[in-house]
């Protein structure tokens, strides 16, 4: 959970955000041959919902951004995780915003924390610090081709009212070695192309010193889609609702019940659901030891991992809320990668006659690493 705070303005600024659902009717499980056909037309129906999403003037613009920054990888990492309703762990999702490809859009040529105006340079194509700032950042950039091939820094990313929390944090790959990362806990965003607003945002959190949000609240307008989101609590116990729709037709969201261990810095459990419209994921899921099983296990060189305490550490239903279908469960299955044999935990769809697919092949299309934790 160390850089949860990046993830999070991420999240105001880019809509990486999730939705409600009816829970108070029990659903009715599928045959396996009708949860097959309702996953795939599920899945579609994601997909053109985030294509939909994607192709929004506010998204290219900030998409045309992270190429300029050299995070061409930017977009599709962001969209693969718009289109992995599986993954309830907020940690995995905050690993993915870790990718340097991502990570260049707040940081690129810059140390983290810096305030300033920063401007494209078309010549040495990199973003030159062209005035200082103590309480904003700024990108002013070409919005797409036609203004960078007539040299007009037409859109202008503005992140005000900027306050940064320096935090300290041990990394799982090497324990005793301490880090340091300055993360934003408030901010003001507004995106320009033209001088018309595409989008404007706000965020706000409140942070522990190794960087888990106790509190967090974000809202989103961009065209026809608006976001909001919040997380509060006390103690060990918190809960994380979102909501994001377009227009009044949610399409994404979650209410969460999160457990931190007492330390704060890893989740113990989550409960709730997780939706990207028309599936719901809806149990409980205890990270923590899922996370320290495969960890040890990898840290030791094999692959004896224990199948059935990492499923009785997962209890998910998938369901269709159109039709209020239950279209299976998931589970741990143990994968083998077809490009270096290597062989870890991936998380299966389970059908009703026993049988199941790779999550990942069924959402995205293609076969990769579903949950490597580290």
């Amino acid at each position: 959970m160390k850089t949860f705070a990046r993830l999070s303005l991420l999240f105001a600024t880019l809509m990486l955000i999730m939705v409600s659902c009816n829970k108070d009717k029990k659903p009715t499980e599928l045959s396996t041959e009708q949860a097959k056909v309702e996953i795939r037309n599920a899945s579609q129906a994601v997909q053109t919902n985030m294509q939909a999403l994607m192709e929004t003037p506010a998204v290219q613009t900030l998409s045309y951004m992270a190429e300029l920054m050299d995070g061409k990888n930017a977009m599709a990492s962001l969209r693969r995780q718009l289109e992995k309703p599986g993954r309830l762990h907020l940690g995995k999702v905050i690993d993915a915003f870790r990718d340097p490809s991502v990570n260049q859009i707040f940081s690129s040529g810059k140390v983290e924390g810096e305030y300033g105006i920063y401007a494209y340079n078309f010549s040495t194509q990199t973003f030159d610090l062209v005035q200082s700032s103590t309480t904003k950042l700024e990108y002013r950039y070409p919005a797409d081709d036609a203004a960078r091939a007539q040299m007009q820094n037409n859109a202008v990313l503005t992140l005000d009212n900027l306050v940064y929390k320096i935090i300290t944090y041990d990394t799982k790959v090497s324990r005793g070695i301490k880090e340091q990362e300055a993360v934003p806990v408030k901010a003001n965003v507004t995106l320009k192309v033209n001088n018309t607003t595409q989008m404007t945002a706000n965020y706000e959190s409140t942070l522990t010193d190794s960087g888990t949000p106790t509190a967090v609240s974000a809202s989103c307008s961009m065209g026809d889609y608006s976001m909001s989101m919040s997380m509060s609590g006390s103690g060990t116990n918190y809960n994380t609702k979102e909501s994001f729709k377009k227009g009044n037709d949610e399409l994404m969201g979650h209410d969460l019940k999160i457990t931190y261990t007492s330390n704060k810095e890893e989740v113990e459990k989550m409960n709730g659901y997780y939706m990207v419209k028309p599936l719901k994921f809806d149990g409980q899921v205890f990270p923590k030891a899922i996370d320290d099983h495969i960890t040890q296990v990898e840290q030791s060189g094999g692959t004896n991992y224990d199948f059935n305490l990492l499923n009785s550490k997962i209890d998910i239903k998938v369901i269709q809320t159109e039709i209020n279908g239950l279209i299976g469960k998931l589970q741990f299955k143990l994968y083998t990668d077809p490009d270096d044999g290597s062989k870890y935990p991936s998380l299966a769809l389970v059908y009703q006659d026993g049988t199941y697919e790779w999550l990942e092949v069924i959402l995205s299309g293609e076969g990769y690493k579903v949950l490597k934790l580290k």
